[in-house]
């Protein structure tokens, strides 16, 4: 049985197989940030309780690892929709979009 392949194939199909070079251009080209790194310290130094991890679609699924390392530090943190992370608990929460 041969395989038709001309459903998939076209800019679809590349899209899919330049993931791997578009994700190694993106790597390549990151660099420091130095609002993350005063976040970072912030957080070592306690002052937040929460922090809340915002995002929509594959992007609020994809902080869930984040998540776990977070929490794996002992920092206490959550995944909220945008809409429900405009109203948090009350106390020291930073958000982060």
């Amino acid at each position: 049985m041969q395989v038709d392949l001309s459903v998939i194939e076209g800019k679809y199909l590349h899209d899919i197989l330049d993931q791997p070079r578009a994700l190694e251009n993106t790597l390549a080209s990151l660099q420091e940030n130095p609002s993350l790194r005063e976040l970072t310290a912030r957080l070592r130094k306690g002052n937040f309780t929460t922090l809340v991890l915002t995002g929509m679609g594959s992007s609020f699924h994809a902080l869930h690892p984040l998540q776990l390392k977070l929490i794996e530090h002992g920092i206490t943190a959550g995944n909220r929709e945008p809409k429900k992370a405009l109203r948090p608990k009350a106390g020291r929460s930073f958000i982060m979009h």
